[in-house]
């Protein structure tokens, strides 16, 4: 038994084009697709190295930084320690405002009441009373503020009175 098929050339046509089409679909189903998602998968990991590479570089920078501004306060500790008072050098610095005080013609008064607590601390209070002129007391203030001393001037209060100026303020003096 033979038989034989023809078909006409537009059924091959469409038979040719449909098993092109189903090729394709199983190319694009079985190749393309997992192709695609490999891509994706693949730039995702690419993206999330370059979040955790910046964030690395971020940490260095900072510490960099860190490093650097430590060594910049290392190499300053001197400048500090010059400028707070030893307790060594108290009766010195009491001194000093006395030698100022009499310089400028003023009369002073230096209340140390606390000092045995306060040489336990970092800081020693000094109240301070001041009477005279106020370019005396400007002159003061300024070679106090000028000194090589780390010193807070709190709070000053001025009071006039008939011939001269008050000044009633205390002194922090920090300590080394």
């Amino acid at each position: 038994m033979n038989l034989k098929f023809e078909l006409d050339i537009n059924k091959k046509i469409i038979i040719l084009s449909s098993v092109t089409v189903m090729i394709a679909a199983v190319l694009g189903v079985l190749v393309i697709y997992p192709s695609y998602n490999s891509l994706i998968e693949l730039t995702k990991n690419h993206y999330d190295q370059r979040v955790q590479l910046a964030i690395y570089q971020k940490q260095r920078s900072n510490l960099d930084e860190t490093v650097r501004e430590y060594n910049d306060i290392k190499s300053d500790i001197n400048k500090i320690t010059s400028v707070l008072l030893a307790k060594d050098d108290l009766p010195q610095f009491v001194d000093t405002l006395d030698t100022w005080a009499k310089q400028y013609e003023l009369k002073q008064d230096l209340n140390l009441s606390n000092l045995e607590e306060s040489l336990n601390s970092e800081k020693i209070i000094i109240t301070l009373d001041l009477a005279g002129t106020w370019d005396n007391l400007i002159s003061y203030m300024y070679e106090l503020e000028n000194s090589n001393y780390y010193i807070i001037i709190d709070n000053p209060q001025f009071v006039r009175n008939d011939n001269s100026i008050n000044l009633k303020t205390k002194l922090a003096v920090y300590l080394r």
